[in-house]
């Protein structure tokens, strides 16, 4: 499985590096890059570079240490062997296990291998093998016993360790990849570049024609068709000839690019050789391996059978079991006094309540007495009111006989009476007149005696309030407390079942803790099955992280050589580049500048043909005269004008003012500065 791994692994990787370089062929676009991207983004792809070898240095840094720590594992099994023998009693073979230990201390000492390892790489591997076939030459016994419980710790600890290292090594090779295609990507787009901007400087040549420049001689402006047709001739011939140079420079920039790729080509091919040799080798070591670490694999097995590991978890279960009991008393002890105390609480609580249910019996006895006591005085206010009523109708009664016997008097006529009527008159006033007193008394009475009465209901019924009142705030504060303890005992039982709960849910988790560990016992006991697996497949690992190192060793060497090639063909085209933008700018000056004269030299002639003469040779004498320059003998034709007074003068005599600090013009004597100077051109 492990071979079948390595071999696909080292496919793809040939196969996307295949792929990266097909794409970089393909150059039928050109695409117009500007310069301060492509620099913008080799800074980018330049620090992306440090950052990745610097991660590739860390994980280097940890691959060395695990390395070390596995070679110390190497270095401790001879002694453990050793141990091995002296713990069943057997002798101890040094015939055959001096080899070992020789071939350890004189090949690879410990202090040194960090260096050696640093060094080379293959040395490493040569050792491996030579110790795996001394150790392998070893004859072991079938099965040993041995001390040592954490062994299974320290090979899982070295596995995951192996692991990590491999996992970081696959992501530095895979952003070495990525780095490696955006240089390809760079390259193929820096080139593309190069080759627009030598179309465009062609394009910008073809459209504007070079003119030679004009001579300093003292030849006629006007000269025949001839001589027009052979400057122009000449000039054709130059442009040519620059066309040709830059149709050069280009052949040379493309062959340059195929030298490249080719390049790139052989460093993949060589590097697709030595990863198939790699591979070779690997198979190779691996069959090695395999068949001369049977010694190694026995003492792994007899290490998975450690009698001292099982004595560990049988103490652990006669713990745990003493624990469990322990719990189970606890327990009982518990549920004994919860039976206790709730027994107690309850007899509290019945007797609460009976003294609480006869405090309400006399609250009732008292709430009815009163009751009685004020139907008793609603009942004697009744009567009392009934004979005030029934009297005070008596005096109404007679009220009315007086009033009719007045009214009887009234009607009677003023005629002399009898004696006797006239006493019967007098005693019948004396009778009303006593009637009214007594009726006057008579409400007087009943209004003191209404009084008294109503003073006398509510004595009483203030006393019977207050006496009520002060049942009941006893009633409720009986009744408060009542409630109060049995809020209290209502808590503790609250308490004692949730004590009783806690209790019953940690003696079913310690049963079931109980059961996981005798589950987790028998798991270990497999597990300590399949650790020669592992150990294995750690072997596998360890050489599959060997042959990974070489190969990215192999590729940071290859990309740091392709980054300085592409440094060096970027700053070349980049001089390049610049030399050609000058050689433009000169050339559009050149341009411009025959351009002008052939505009005058247009209209000159046009002016010629107008007039149909031929100016004179004092007329020609005086005009180059006007176009030379006063100031260094008319030797140098004028191509300066300063603009504040318009007088013209060659550009070394301006050049010399400017220089000396004379700004003045040598004619008007006015003042100019470096700006006021303008380019003519005659």
């Amino acid at each position: 499985m492990v071979e079948k791994r390595l071999t696909t692994e080292l496919d793809e990787s040939i196969s996307k590096k295949r792929v990266v370089f097909a794409e970089s062929t393909q150059q039928n676009e050109l695409i117009n890059v500007p310069k301060s991207a492509l620099l913008v983004r080799v800074k980018e792809a330049r620090r992306e570079y440090d950052r990745l070898t610097n991660e590739y240095s860390i994980s280097l840094d940890v691959f060395t240490q695990k390395m070390t720590q596995l070679m110390c594992c190497f270095l401790w099994w001879p002694r453990f062997i050793e141990h091995c023998f002296r713990l069943r009693g057997r002798p101890f073979p040094n015939k055959q296990l001096d080899r070992s230990m020789t071939a350890l201390t004189t090949h690879m000492p410990f202090a040194s291998f960090e260096t050696i390892f640093a060094n080379d790489k293959v040395a490493l591997l040569d050792f491996v093998t030579e110790n795996l076939n001394l150790l392998g030459a070893a004859s072991l016994p079938d099965q040993i016993e041995v001390e040592d419980n954490g062994l299974a710790e320290k090979i899982a600890h070295i596995t995951a360790a192996n692991e990590a290292t491999s996992q970081s090594i696959d992501d530095a090779i895979a952003r070495l990849n990525d780095i490696e295609t955006d240089y390809v990507n760079l390259r193929r787009n820096e080139d593309r570049n190069c080759s627009y901007t030598l179309r465009c400087i062609t394009e910008a040549v073809l459209k504007h024609p070079q003119d030679t420049n004009p001579k300093d001689t003292n030849e006629e402006q006007v000269e025949t068709s001839q001589n027009e047709t052979s400057n122009k001739q000449k000039c054709a011939d130059e442009d040519a000839r620059e066309l040709q140079r830059l149709r050069d420079e280009q052949n040379v920039v493309f062959s340059s690019r195929e030298s490249v790729i080719s390049r790139l080509q052989s460093l993949l091919k060589s590097t697709e050789e030595d990863t198939v040799t790699a591979n070779s080798a690997l198979l190779s070591l691996s069959q090695k391996q395999y068949e001369n670490s049977l010694a190694f694999v026995d003492v792994e097995t007899s290490l998975t059978s450690v009698s001292e590991y099982s004595a560990f978890l049988r103490r652990i279960y006669a713990e745990e079991a003493t624990r469990c009991e322990s719990m189970f008393q606890n327990i009982k002890a518990s549920q004994g006094f919860f039976t206790e105390e709730m027994a107690r609480v309850i007899s509290e609580f019945e007797s609460q309540m009976a003294n609480s249910q006869s405090d309400m019996h006399r609250i009732e006895q008292t709430t009815v007495q009163l009751r009685e006591a004020n139907e008793k005085a609603r009942s004697a206010d009744e009567l009392r009111a009934v004979s005030v009523q029934n009297k005070i109708e008596q005096a109404e009664q007679l009220a009315k006989k007086i009033e009719e016997l007045k009214s009887r008097l009234d009607l009677k006529p003023n005629v002399p009476s009898v004696g006797s009527d006239n006493s019967s008159l007098l005693y019948l006033q004396k009778q009303s007149e006593a009637l009214l007193s007594e009726v006057s008394f008579t409400e007087k009475a009943f209004r003191v005696a209404h009084q008294q009465v109503n003073s006398k209901i509510s004595k009483r019924k203030d006393e019977l309030l207050l006496k009520y009142n002060l049942e009941k705030t006893k009633a409720d504060q009986k009744y408060f407390d009542t409630m109060k303890s049995r809020d209290g005992l209502l808590s503790n039982v609250k308490n004692l079942r949730d004590l009783y709960k806690r209790s019953n849910d940690l003696f079913e988790k310690s049963v079931e803790n109980h059961k996981n560990r005798i589950v987790d016992v028998m798991e270990t006991e497999k597990k300590l099955v399949f650790l020669v697996e592992e150990r294995i497949q750690l072997a596998s690992t360890f050489m599959k992280s060997k042959l990974k190192k070489r190969r990215d060793e192999k590729v940071g060497k290859t990309a740091e050589s392709v980054l300085s090639q592409l440094r060096q063909f970027y700053n070349n085209k980049k001089s390049e580049l610049n030399d050609t933008r000058k050689q433009f700018n000169d050339l559009s000056h050149q341009v411009q500048q025959n351009e002008t004269s052939l505009k005058t030299h247009e209209r000159l002639k046009k002016q010629l043909n107008e007039r149909g003469t031929a100016p004179s040779t004092e007329a020609l004498q005086t005009y180059r005269a006007m176009c030379k320059c006063s100031v260094c003998n008319f030797e140098r034709w004028k191509n300066r004008v300063i603009s504040l007074c318009g007088h013209g003068f060659c550009a070394e005599c301006i050049q010399k003012r400017i220089e000396t600090r004379q700004r003045r013009c040598p004619i008007c004597g006015r003042a100019f500065g470096v700006s006021d100077i303008i380019l003519i051109q005659l």
